[in-house]
């Protein structure tokens, strides 16, 4: 593996706004490294707009990194990406909620002052109608994570980031909650774009139109699962979990028709152009 010093230093300057009409992220030979090791090399795609773009790897592969990059936090290490301006609101794993507000005035925060009488009907969306007037400690751990998810879709900006927020909670909870983002995203009619970090292919399966998986150190591989090459939501599922397996290296020409990026060489395989997201033949 090259070492650190083979990298350009992070800059902020790699960003730019916006990206071309019909996309919401663009990924220009994007490379991550932090602490010596490469996460990510050369990331090189677009994610259409209003597309849910799964992003799995094992812990350590780079998801949180490549998470806090598209958010703006902090620069990559070559190369860049282009968004929308303005805010990238995320769902965290934990709700990050102001104890001593009401989830009322928690949504308030990133609402316009003459807005923020639409707090009340943004957790109502989330089936929270009866518990505007509440405090955090007092709510569950899934009401506490809706009026983060309230939150989030009151910003209603283009670019939303979702990363495993529902990994602390139980299976029945993690369903019902999942479902409800997903009715609050698909009700934008494509104005918002989604970047969905999960360790869990079944639920990568159900949220996404395709997956970017991670291999993470030493070869920074990555590629790209379109779902539509899959006939049901259990076959992808294990299709994506034997992938997770491969660390995102799986072998070229098989069912996917997508692409694998190893060691600073990307093999396209014919049928997909990881870039704009349609068909196109191998010239």
């Amino acid at each position: 593996m090259p070492s650190s010093s083979a990298h350009p230093n992070p800059s902020i300057a790699a960003f730019s706004s916006p990206p071309g009409p019909g996309s919401a992220l663009v990924f220009r030979r994007l490379s991550l490294v932090r602490r010596g090791l490469l996460l990510l090399h050369e990331l090189d795609a677009t994610v259409p707009r209003g597309q849910v773009l799964a992003v799995m790897g094992r812990s350590g592969a780079g998801k949180t990194t490549l998470m806090r990059t598209v958010a703006g936090l902090v620069g990559p290490t070559s190369g860049g990406l282009e968004r929308p301006s303005g805010r990238v609101p995320v769902v965290f794993q934990e709700p990050r909620l102001l104890p001593w507000r009401t989830a009322r005035e928690n949504v308030e925060l990133v609402l316009a002052k003459a807005d923020r009488g639409r707090a009340a009907e943004w957790l109502a969306r989330v089936g929270l109608a009866d518990a505007t007037e509440a405090y955090p400690l007092t709510l569950s751990g899934g009401m506490r994570q809706r009026v983060s998810i309230a939150r989030a879709l009151a910003c209603q900006e283009p670019l939303l980031l979702v990363d495993e927020p529902f990994s602390h909670l139980d299976v029945v909870t993690a369903r019902q909650l999942r479902a409800a983002l997903l009715r609050q995203l698909r009700a934008t009619d494509g104005a918002t774009t989604t970047v969905w970090v999960t360790h869990d292919p079944a639920e990568a399966a159900e949220v996404a139109e395709r997956t970017l998986v991670m291999a993470g150190p030493p070869t920074g591989a990555w590629r790209f699962v379109d779902h539509s090459h899959h006939a049901d939501e259990a076959s992808l599922a294990a299709y994506l979990a034997e992938e997770l397996d491969r660390g995102g290296t799986g072998p070229e020409g098989d069912a996917d028709r997508g692409s694998t990026h190893r060691g600073g060489v990307t093999h396209r395989v014919a049928g997909t152009d990881p870039r704009q997201g349609t068909s196109k033949e191998e010239a």
